[in-house]
């Protein structure tokens, strides 16, 4: 028995000084040897399939590299990689590469505002893409984490701290993993950053009354809406939803 508990603690134990080896790297500022020690570790930690820990290694990972400046390193990394099924896994990676897209956006913002949009373009590559092309993938993201919000909603706003900095607000005022993804997504669609021309030009023509109803027809991701109409109705279904109900 003592030889077998030996055997599965090995691998426990190697980890644990692999990750320690890694702090001391960042303690030190060396974040590229730093990020070059973590890359196998979240390979391991996919193959074993613990999924939180592969999530927790990949947002240290993403880190380090927009530490370094490396926001386009950061994007495709996470682009390339697996997503995990478990919700709170998922919706961490998910939220982290929507966020690593609007600052890789805002780095090189000028470059990229100068670009042209190629159509026909099926495969993913970033030194091509325009604001809205980056903007809608990070749309994209957020979304599968907003669509998985009802099964977040048990998880406190502290859940994810590492990626998240929570707000003071009472525990029963915005408490929830739920309440974060909801606000965060509705702050990205409030972002002009990622609107077409015309959307800012028109913005006029909203309708006040409509806004404030959240009503709306398509999905959240609908390039026919205007980003105003779809985080209002993100904003009503926060108003609406009743935590006694689930």
């Amino acid at each position: 028995m003592k030889t077998i508990l030996i055997l599965i603690l090995f691998p426990l134990l190697s980890l644990a000084a692999s990750l320690s080896n890694v702090e001391k790297l960042i303690n030190e500022q060396k974040f590229q040897e730093a990020s070059k020690e973590l890359a196998p570790l979240i390979d391991e930690a996919w193959k074993k399939k613990d999924e939180m820990e592969y999530a927790k290694l990949q947002s240290k990972e993403t880190m380090i590299n927009l530490a370094l400046h490396g926001y386009e390193t950061t994007v495709e990394n996470l682009k390339k990689r697996p997503r995990p099924n478990d919700p709170l896994a998922r919706a961490m990676l998910n939220i982290l590469y929507a966020r690593s897209l609007t600052l890789y956006h805002d780095a090189y913002s000028w470059e990229i505002r100068n670009r042209e949009e190629i159509s026909g373009k099926s495969d993913f590559d970033l030194k091509t893409m325009t604001s809205e092309e980056i903007y809608d993938e990070a749309y994209r993201s957020f979304e599968e984490a907003w669509k998985i919000r009802e099964k977040l909603g048990s998880y406190p706003r502290e859940t994810l701290s590492t990626i998240l900095t929570p707000n003071t607000y009472p525990k029963d005022v915005r408490g929830t993993l739920r309440d974060s993804i909801s606000y965060l997504f509705a702050e990205l669609m409030n972002d002009s950053s990622g609107w077409k021309p015309s959307f800012s030009q028109e913005t006029y023509l909203l309708k006040p009354e409509a806004l404030l109803n959240g009503k709306k027809s398509g999905t959240i991701t609908d390039k026919s809406l205007h980003p105003l109409q779809r985080l209002s109705f993100i904003l009503r279904e926060i108003e609406e939803f009743d935590p006694g109900s689930d």
